[in-house]
């Protein structure tokens, strides 16, 4: 069901995507400043966490 739905995204669609989830990131970080007082090391391992499987799946799978 979801797979027809995204394979009618264009590249466009998908880049507006992502800067709507940035724009919400940094809506939520005005509402809730704690947040900007994460430590950088913190975020980069919440990075990698969150792009391992994805990486993996598009690069390595086959």
């Amino acid at each position: 069901m979801f797979n027809e739905r995204v394979k009618k995204l264009t590249v466009t669609d998908i880049a507006l995507i992502k800067f709507s989830v940035f724009f919400f990131a940094i809506l939520v970080a005005q509402f809730l400043p704690f947040l900007l007082y994460i430590k950088p090391m913190v975020l980069v391992l919440l990075v990698v966490v969150s792009a391992a499987r994805p990486l993996y799946v598009f690069w390595l799978k086959k």
